[in-house]
């Protein structure tokens, strides 16, 4: 019971804290200005609760001894949450493990004297149970069972705690997962885009569709073509698949090289008796432009195939191919163009809303706030570097909306053509200057 609790307020914690976060973002205020507004806050607080500032040790030490009430140790819970919040979400420099601590104090210590208070001398002491809760606090909300558990452990020397500790902090860690996946730590990375699970090339591969990657090139045979066109063809052609399609140019099935490379000494024997149907493959997946290209790389490694069909997935139309190297060069080109949005994104940090620089005599870039018309519309559509004489270098995200923790989240890149400008979008556009200055005016 006190591993579900703790996970339940470790998780509150953790979405406290960034939740605190996202509302400073929005807050017009200097940033020097903010951590003043969080300090008067934790100031407010500690008026009524002195006990929340620091690291609380003396509190803590309290808990322990069960000088304190439990109704006051829950009290403290939630202060202390309240107050690491809005320290932390105003910019002030902090840790999160003491507050961990001293919360899973609080909470262990209430629970512990509640259940002595209902149930008199059929349990441990209230210390006992703020020690495990401290445990399994900590480790919810930074998801280190085992640090914990030794952490406790050396505090303490009681090897009777080792059993409920090492429990309370499995379950704790488990559920607390469930609720939130990331931790303290790996949200703020994953809010910035950076998933340290699945590493960069599936974040990358992740990212991209099939129809980003595929081509519209492919050869195509009728089911009854016989076995002497199917070596003909294959001897003029480059590619190693041919695509059976009916009239409507639907998908049905696949020939492959080696298919027919093992027919081509008995040729002579089999002419006429061996058409593209009798020796396609039909149990090979298709994919569709909206699949993503990790599941793609997936499908490669279970099967000893060049490329797969890109099918329409209403009508079952094939509409292209893709093979393992157009893969590749999506990954190429994707990897180049975060490359130079981190180079542009540097850039940008340094540069305020609305001011041009120069680049050279007659050159200038200025990062702008979309302007009304271009919203809904992708770049392509919009002919932005025809009609105004710029071009859009990099787009930064004013606020994107994640989905592990529904914050904000401040990320940039290098926009492709089909990219439809957004409300919350922020552009990097460089041209000659009178066009810069021109498209500052929209």
């Amino acid at each position: 019971v006190l591993g579900i609790l703790a996970a339940i307020v470790g998780t509150l914690f953790v979405r406290a804290l960034y939740s605190v976060e996202y509302l400073y973002g929005k807050v017009p205020l200097p940033e020097f200005l903010k951590p003043m507004t969080g300090g008067l806050l934790v100031g407010a607080l500690a008026l009524f609760y002195p006990q929340i500032l620091g690291v609380g040790y003396e509190t803590m030490d309290r808990a322990l001894f069960s000088e304190l009430g439990w109704q006051f140790l829950l009290i403290l819970v939630f202060m202390k949450i309240a107050a690491t919040s809005f320290s932390l979400g105003s910019g002030a420099s902090g840790g999160v493990i003491a507050p961990s601590l001293f919360v899973g104090c609080m909470l262990g210590g209430a629970f512990g004297a509640l259940v002595n208070q209902l149930l008199p001398g059929t349990s441990a002491t209230d210390g006992a149970y703020a020690l495990v809760a401290m445990g399994a606090l900590v480790s919810s909300t930074i998801r280190t069972p085992m640090t914990s558990i030794l952490m406790i452990f050396e505090m303490t020397g009681n090897y009777e705690l080792i059993l409920p500790l090492a429990i309370s902090v499995i379950v704790s860690t488990a559920l607390s997962a469930y609720l939130l996946k990331p931790s303290v730590y790996t949200l703020r990375l994953l809010r910035r885009n950076v998933d340290l699970e699945k590493g960069q090339e599936t974040n990358i591969l992740r990212s991209l569709n099939v129809g980003q990657a595929r081509v519209a090139s492919f050869e195509t045979i009728p089911p009854q073509a016989p076995l002497d066109d199917l070596m003909s063809r294959l001897a003029e052609s480059s590619d190693t698949e041919f695509y059976i399609t009916d009239n409507e140019e639907r998908y049905q099935g696949t020939v492959t090289f080696d298919r027919i490379r093992s027919l081509v000494a008995y040729g002579e024997d089999l002419e006429g008796v061996i058409v593209a149907h009798d020796i396609a493959q039909f149990d090979l997946p298709t994919v569709t432009d909206v699949d993503k290209l990790d599941r793609v790389m997936l499908l490669f490694g279970r099967h000893q195939v060049n490329a797969f069909p890109v099918v329409d997935p209403d009508s079952g139309r094939l509409v292209g191919v893709i093979s393992r190297e157009h893969v590749m060069d999506a990954y190429n080109r994707e990897t180049a163009r975060r490359d130079l949005a981190g180079e542009f994104g540097s850039m940008v940090d340094t540069l305020s809303g609305g001011q041009v620089v120069q680049l050279g005599s007659d050159y200038a870039m200025v990062e702008i706030n979309a302007p009304g018309r271009f919203k809904g519309r992708s770049i392509r559509r919009l002919q932005i570097r025809s009609r105004h004489g710029v071009q859009i270098l990099l787009i930064r995200k004013r606020e994107h909306r994640d989905d592990q923790a529904g914050q904000a989240v401040q990320a940039h890149f290098v926009p492709a053509p089909d990219y439809v400008i957004q409300e919350e979008d922020v552009l990097l556009v460089a041209g000659e200057r009178d066009s810069v200055e021109r498209i500052v005016n929209l």
